[in-house]
């Protein structure tokens, strides 16, 4: 379990860095006239798994496999994808409007996670 967190809070930090989610939530909230209200990064074999997921599970994909087949965290040592989905509101109290990664590399609690919604 340690290492699928540390692998989430990678892919965030990349995403965050590199694609500019935030971007790609006002572009995608700017198409509907809905705000984006939750974030999941789910984890697939395929970038197709990934995705499915998502959408069985009331989840609206967005872009494609984050991980680009780089990183894996079975025993088999096999590949994975990983596809951030959204969930979408109309209520603007309920819409993300800001985001933070935390630092996973020795694990962390909810002290921590308490800690860092105060700063923000």
């Amino acid at each position: 379990m340690k290492l699928r967190h540390r692998l989430t809070a990678a892919l965030l930090s990349l995403v965050t860095l590199t694609a500019s989610p935030l971007g790609a939530f006002k572009a995608a909230a700017d198409s509907t006239d809905k705000y984006v209200s939750e974030v999941f990064i789910a984890y697939g074999k395929t970038e197709g798994d990934a995705k499915k997921w998502l959408t069985d599970n009331g989840w609206e994909p967005v872009g494609g496999d984050l991980n680009a087949g780089k990183l894996s965290f079975w025993d088999s040592g096999d590949k994975v994808a990983a596809v951030m989905g959204i969930r979408r509101t109309d209520d603007a109290g309920d819409a993300i409007t800001d985001m933070a990664v935390m630092n996973m590399k020795g694990g962390y609690s909810c002290n921590d996670y308490k800690m860092l919604l105060q700063e923000k």
